[in-house]
Order: structure tokens, then C-alpha cells, then sequence
């Protein structure tokens, strides 16, 4: 499989895509079968959230070897000046949103996007990284941002969702 990481502007096509990605991933995270091919309005408004932040970027795993272009996988974040969390600083930058669709898992997706918003972040001058996930039945992209070089912070909040979410920090 070829693939390339290219930065976008979300038009509505892509944004319904990401919707799919995001909603895929989290059925497949949490054991669903069969995978949806269409986001929730939830998912879809959540998307829109964060790529409407002032600022945002969004950075796409772009599969170019079939008719047309396939949406692998996504990162979408955002400057700290926009947050209204504890932790943020002038020298920050959120990675707001990680998804990869589960048929490209393991694939080394995850890993050229992580890559790929490490290198934005030091065109911008950016000192760390940070990035919020769930607490709860998210082991698998703990230990991933782990290896990645992320730190756990030690600081937790409950966000829309109530699920318990811990906050990782790349020092860069």
C-alpha cells in the first residue's frame, strides 16, 4: 500500500469522510461489528468542532494507488491559545484528534501522521506536544503514544463524553 501524508482544508466530502474514519475506529475500539460506513451526527458535529478551531490544521493519510483517493486516516489539532485547559502555554500545540480507519491499523499509519504533526509543530516553533485520550478501554493508543516518546502528565478531566480522559505531553 502507498500512501502520503498531505495537509488539507476540510471541504464537506472530506469532513463526511473523517466522520466515517472516526466512527470506524471507535466501533472497532470497542468491539462493534459490522463497521458503520456512515458518521453520527454526534461524530460529524465533534469533527466540526475541532476543525473550525482558529488556527486548526489537519493532516491527511491519503491511499493514492486506487481509483480516486482514499481517506486512511487523519490528525487534527489546534494552538493552546485556543483551549481553555490548565495546561496550556504560548508554546503548545493540541493534537485534538488521532484516527485511522481499522482496516489500515498497525500499518504504520498512526506513526507517519504522529510524524508529520511533529514536524508542523517545529516549523512553529512549538516546544511540546500534548494530547488528551480516554482513561478507560484505551490501552492500545496509551501504549502507542507512549512509544512515540509522550509522557503521561498525571492530569485527568471529564470531558463531554464522561469518560475519564488522561493527558500525554511530547516534549520537543
Amino acid at each position: 500500500m502507498s500512501y502520503s501524508i498531505v495537509p488539507i482544508e476540510p471541504d464537506d466530502t472530506t469532513r463526511f469522510e473523517m466522520g466515517v474514519v472516526m466512527e470506524r475506529a471507535n466501533a472497532a475500539r470497542d468491539g462493534l461489528t459490522p463497521l458503520p460506513n456512515t458518521p453520527s451526527e454526534k461524530v460529524q458535529n465533534e469533527i466540526d468542532r475541532k476543525i473550525s478551531t482558529p488556527d486548526s490544521w489537519t493532516f491527511a493519510a491519503i491511499d493514492q494507488s486506487k481509483i480516486g483517493n482514499t481517506l486512511l486516516g487523519f490528525a487534527t489539532g489546534y494552538h493552546s491559545k485556543h483551549s481553555s485547559l490548565p495546561t496550556s502555554n504560548m508554546d503548545t500545540e493540541y493534537l485534538a484528534l488521532l484516527m485511522v480507519d481499522p482496516l489500515h491499523w498497525r500499518r504504520g499509519v498512526a506513526r507517519a501522521l504522529v510524524k508529520k504533526t511533529l514536524e508542523h509543530c517545529s516549523v512553529l516553533g512549538r516546544n511540546e506536544l500534548r494530547l488528551w485520550t480516554a482513561r478507560d478501554n484505551n490501552l492500545g493508543p496509551q501504549s502507542f503514544y507512549e512509544n512515540m516518546g509522550f509522557s503521561l502528565t498525571g492530569a485527568t478531566r471529564l470531558p463531554d463524553t464522561n469518560d475519564a480522559a488522561v493527558e500525554f505531553l511530547l516534549e520537543l
